[in-house]
C-alpha cells in the first residue's frame, strides 16, 4: 500500500511533465498490484488528507488511473508516501509539516527530484524551491530524475552545510507516453514540405523566441519546406504575443495548446521529427516521449539531456542560438539521409516504459 501526494495534479487544469509523472507513477504502481492511496493538503486543517471525489477525477484525465484504481483505507504505519511533486508555495505543506506527519504516523518518506532550475531563475520561486531543497534531506528516499540534477542536489546540501538523512538515488524517467505501445520508426519516402512536432509549455525556458526566429529567417532568406505545429500549456503571456505575432506573419506555425494523449499521439504519428529547443531541464520528457514514437528530435544539448539515452535518436545541438537552430532545420530539409540515420538509431536504443520504472522504484522502497 502506497500513499501518492497528488495536491496540485489534483487541481491543475494541464498536464505537464510534473503531473505527467504523478498520473504515470500512479497508474503503473496500480498496474504492479500496488494499492494506491491519492494524498492531498488540506490548508485551513494544515494536515493532509484523502483526495475528494473531484479530485481522483481529475486525476483521471490525460491517461491518468481511473476513479477505481484509488484505495481509500488508511494508509499502515510503515508504508511509504511518495511525493512526485514539487512541495512548494504558500499552499502547499512545507516540508517539515510533511515530516512531522510521517514521523507521527510512522511512515517513510520518498520524493522525486527534477531539477534546481528555479534557482537559477531568480525571484520568489527561488527561496520557495531553495526551501524544498534543504527539506529533502530529512526524507527516507530522494530519487533523482538524472545524474545531473543528482549533483546539483548533493552540491546545494554541501554549500548549505545540511545534514542529510536520505538516501540519493538516480533513476531515469520512463519514454512511454501512458498507454501507447512504443512504436518503431517508419521509412516511408519524405515528401516536402516536412512536419516538426514541438511539445513544450511556452514560457522563456523553452526558448520558442529562437525557433520563431529561425523559422522567420529561413522563411525570408531560404526555401522553407518544413511546417511546425506547436503543443503546450500558454504559460507566459510574453511568449503567447511571440507567437501571435509570428502567426500574423504567416509563418508555418500552428498551435495545438493544450491537448490530450490521444491527439498528441496523432500529431507525433504526422510529423517527420520532433523540435525541443529547451535551455534549461532536468530530464526533458518530450525528447523521449518522440523516440517512443519512433519520431527523431532536433534538441539542445543541455546537461540533463545529455545525461539521458537519448543522443542517438537525436540531432543534437550544440547551440540553441536562432541561427544553429535555422542551419540545421535547413539541413535536414535538404539532406533526407539525416533523419533516415537518425531513425536507424532509435531502433538500437533501450526506452524503459513507466512499468519498468516503478520496478525500479519499489527495489529502492524495499531496499531502504
Amino acid at each position: 500500500m502506497i500513499g501518492i501526494y497528488c495536491h496540485h495534479t489534483s487541481i491543475f487544469p494541464h498536464n505537464t511533465g510534473i503531473q505527467r509523472c504523478v498520473r504515470s507513477i500512479a497508474m503503473a504502481l496500480h498496474n504492479q498490484g500496488e494499492l494506491i492511496i491519492p494524498f492531498v493538503w488540506n490548508n485551513e486543517f494544515r494536515c493532509i488528507e484523502i483526495a475528494s471525489e473531484t479530485a481522483i477525477a481529475h486525476l483521471g484525465l490525460w491517461g491518468g488511473p481511473p476513479v477505481e484504481s484509488w484505495s481509500f483505507q488508511a494508509l499502515p504505519a510503515g508504508h511509504w508516501i511518495v511525493v512526485i511533486e514539487l512541495i512548494s508555495g504558500p499552499n502547499q505543506p512545507s516540508q517539515s509539516n510533511l515530516r512531522s506527519l510521517a514521523d507521527s504516523n510512522n511512515w517513510k518518506l520518498m520524493s522525486l527530484f527534477h531539477d534546481d532550475i528555479p534557482l537559477e531563475w531568480g525571484g520568489a520561486a527561488a527561496e520557495f524551491h531553495s526551501t524544498y531543497m534543504k527539506g529533502l534531506a530529512k526524507y527516507d528516499l530522494v530519487v533523482s530524475t538524472s545524474s545531473i540534477s543528482r549533483s546539483a542536489l548533493e552540491t546545494f546540501w554541501k554549500k548549505h552545510s545540511i545534514c542529510v538523512f536520505a538516501r540519493v538515488e538516480t533513476v531515469g524517467l520512463a519514454a512511454e507516453i501512458p498507454g501507447v505501445p512504443q512504436q518503431p520508426p517508419q521509412f516511408t519516402t519524405f515528401k516536402p514540405p516536412l512536419q516538426a512536432l514541438c511539445v513544450a509549455s511556452l514560457e522563456p525556458r523553452k526558448n520558442h523566441s529562437a525557433l520563431f526566429k529561425a523559422i522567420a529567417w529561413l522563411s525570408a532568406h531560404s526555401n522553407l519546406a518544413i511546417s511546425f505545429v506547436l503543443v503546450g500549456w500558454p504559460n507566459h503571456p510574453g511568449i503567447v504575443a511571440m507567437l501571435r505575432r509570428a502567426q500574423s506573419l504567416r509563418l508555418p506555425i500552428i498551435y495545438e495548446g493544450s491537448v490530450n494523449d490521444v491527439r498528441l499521439v496523432q500529431l507525433y504519428n504526422s510529423s517527420n521529427f520532433s523540435i525541443y529547443p529547451s535551455l534549461l531541464e532536468g530530464f526533458g520528457m518530450p525528447v523521449l516521449e518522440s523516440c517512443w514514437l519512433g519520431k527523431p528530435c532536433l534538441a539542445g544539448g543541455v546537461p540533463a539531456l545529455i545525461d539521458q539515452p537519448f543522443p542517438t535518436g537525436c540531432f543534437v545541438l550544440s547551440n540553441v542560438d536562432w541561427r544553429s537552430i535555422a542551419a540545421t532545420l535547413e539541413q535536414i530539409q535538404s539532406h533526407e539521409t539525416i533523419l533516415i540515420s537518425l531513425k536507424k538509431n532509435i531502433i538500437k536504443m533501450e526506452l524503459k516504459s513507466w512499468s519498468d520504472y516503478v520496478i525500479n522504484l519499489l527495489y529502492l522502497m524495499r531496499e531502504c
